[in-house]
């Protein structure tokens, strides 16, 4: 069952994705008018600090209007895609305990998960490690 709040189809969420991408697509072109490609890049930038959906949307309207464009909409895309990743990344190191991120990303995702070819993933020589310090922490 869905909490009320969390269905991205309900109508509030709807309008906040739909606000979301309007001040997008509006601060890209200003930044495209007044700034040129960089001030796209910065848009990107900014917009991918929150969620990377409303760019790459804005961005494919501009390539498509534009074929000329396509390579600067390719790196406005990157540009917030990474931009993202660092966001969350910083907060998964920040905001998790050491324990969770280690056995999260380290033995469980690479080792358990991994099937077959698990083992001959570089990050699976981490797995004693990991193991040593889960006992350590009595788990």
């Amino acid at each position: 069952m869905v909490n009320a709040g969390t269905n991205p189809f309900e109508q509030g969420e709807a309008i906040k994705s739909g606000l979301l991408f309007g001040v997008v697509t509006v601060a890209a072109k200003a930044a495209e008018v007044y700034i040129g490609e960089k001030g796209l890049y910065i848009a990107g930038a900014m917009a991918g600090l929150t969620d990377v959906d409303a760019i790459s949307l804005s961005m494919a309207n501009l390539a498509t209007a534009d074929a000329e464009s396509l390579k600067v909409a390719a790196h406005t895309i990157v540009i917030a895609v990474l931009s993202n990743t660092l966001v969350k990344t910083g907060m998964a190191v920040f905001l998790a305990p050491l324990q969770c991120v280690v056995l999260s990303c380290g033995r469980r995702c690479v080792v358990d998960r991994g099937g077959a070819g698990a083992r001959s993933h570089p990050l699976s020589q981490l797995a004693p490690l990991i193991d040593a310090f889960s006992q350590s922490q009595g788990g």
